[in-house]
């Protein structure tokens, strides 16, 4: 399917998280896309209830089984519905404009 996946793992970081999506939500781009969170902290992330609500091309999934960057995007990855992926870092700031140019 048309799109991208963008593919975001994360440990511990809530606030850095947070304004990374702040960031994301607001794309303007032609084609759809997903935002996958794949969260490896210890506790579950209540935060993104919130944004799953109010944004649902947010998946949310908060993994304990495994740890490691590389696994997290190889998940976040078996899970995509869109045919281009976009691994991203937690930590980005970016314009509204970052899918387009990609």
């Amino acid at each position: 399917m048309e799109g991208i996946s963008i593919v975001l793992p994360t440990l511990n970081r809530t606030t850095f998280l947070t304004d990374t999506l702040d960031c994301l939500v607001v794309q303007e781009f032609t084609y759809p896309f997903e935002i996958l969170v794949v969260d490896q902290s210890d506790t579950y992330n209540h935060a993104m209830d919130e944004y799953q609500w109010k944004y649902p091309f947010i998946k949310y999934f908060h993994i304990t089984f495994f740890k490691g960057l590389p696994e997290a995007r190889n998940f976040g990855w078996t899970h995509a519905h869109y045919d281009y992926i976009l691994y991203l870092d937690d930590d980005i700031s970016c314009d509204n404009n970052l899918l387009e140019q990609h």
